[in-house]
């Protein structure tokens, strides 16, 4: 017969074991578990990176070609770029309609007074070439304000058209205030802040073959 005591004792440590065993096998599964979780948390996190990163890369394309169309779209408008010629050059000619002229630097600054006297028909081209660019600088301003290309997407050519512009700032801000290209105001500020490139005070010269003087005989 078995002693009471014994049986006892026999219970108590195989409760023990039992128990002992639950624990242990509690504690693996725990372990298990939290592996399992570290590890799906790592895959969570290396797939949100990845998908950043992508994010990221398509933003910048869609900037990038936002940049291009837009710097397109003002170098394929003629008077623009004819406004652009005469912030860079002095004594180029141009043309429009039936009418030919040879602007001087001196003629572009002149032509685009905010006051005076009636403008002659060349002046009145100047400035019609002025506003197509300045619309230009209105739209890249804009598209920066809404985050949809940058200013460093745009630093060539802008960067040095403003360079240029502020060889005569007093004649351009003049202007660009008495008609209300904010925008303009604006995108300058922001070019200025960031650094205007050097450029050389002078502007290109044309040199005219009437201009050359003939050797003499």
């Amino acid at each position: 017969m078995t002693d009471p005591a014994s049986w006892t004792t026999y219970v108590q440590t195989a409760s023990w074991a039992g128990g002992t065993l639950t624990a242990a096998v509690g504690i693996w599964k725990f372990g298990q578990d939290n592996r399992k979780s570290r590890t799906q948390r790592e895959k969570e996190i290396d797939a949100r990176k990845d998908a950043t990163m992508l994010a990221a890369r398509e933003l910048e394309w869609r900037r990038a070609n936002s940049a291009q169309l837009v710097l397109e779209k003002m170098e394929s408008d003629e008077a623009a770029t004819d406004a652009m010629l005469m912030l860079d050059w002095d004594g180029r000619e141009y043309s429009s309609a039936d009418q030919h002229w040879c602007l001087t630097k001196a003629d572009v600054l002149t032509a685009l007074r905010t006051e005076g006297a009636p403008f002659e028909p060349q002046e009145i081209y100047v400035r019609d070439a002025f506003d197509h660019l300045f619309w230009h600088f209105e739209r890249i301003q804009h598209q920066i304000d809404v985050e949809l290309i940058t200013p460093e997407h745009v630093k060539f050519p802008i960067g040095y058209l403003l360079a240029l512009m502020q060889e005569r700032h007093e004649v351009y801000e003049g202007f660009l205030k008495a008609y209300c290209y904010d925008g303009c105001i604006r995108l300058w500020a922001l070019f200025r802040g960031r650094g205007l490139p050097r450029i050389h005070v002078d502007s290109e010269k044309v040199v005219r073959l009437d201009q050359v003087r003939q050797p003499t005989q």
